[in-house]
């Protein structure tokens, strides 16, 4: 992830190829390792905090000091019957804080990465992402 001073409501996001060389090739020359764009996230307001959860390392949240928190993932899997491929893709999602005049300047991850703690200026809120199914669903399965 990069934030460039002079586009603050951008967020470029790249994948970086791997360091290790090839197995059975640790004579080789050192490759070029070129980043390659994967996505830009553009926002209307100047992007004050973004952090990588911690355990699932391609979900990332970030704020823009307003009543929102922005959440980008590489794990949403597209339905094959809804005419997906079945495979991992990239989804861009905005989560409004339900609480009255809430500006989420900064965010936290919780350590087991299932939550974020959401800063602003006077107080702070906690946010968890529900899971499909909920509690009720695991008991009946």
């Amino acid at each position: 992830m990069v934030r460039y001073g002079g586009a603050p409501d951008a967020i470029w996001l790249y994948t970086f190829p791997s360091f290790a060389p090839p197995a059975g090739e640790s004579t080789a020359p050192a490759p070029v390792l070129k980043p390659k764009l994967r996505s830009v996230l553009l926002h209307t307001g100047a992007v004050t905090s973004a952090a990588w959860n911690p355990v699932r390392k391609g979900a990332l949240a970030c704020a823009t000091g307003g009543g929102a928190v922005y959440l980008w993932s590489d794990e949403w899997v597209s339905g094959e019957a809804a005419g997906g491929s079945g495979q991992a893709e990239e989804v861009a999602e905005c989560v409004g804080v339900p609480a009255r005049k809430f500006a989420t300047c900064a965010l936290r991850w919780a350590p087991d990465g299932r939550g974020l703690v959401l800063l602003d200026r006077e107080t702070f809120c906690c946010a968890f992402e529900v899971e499909e199914g909920g509690e009720d669903a695991q008991a009946d399965g």
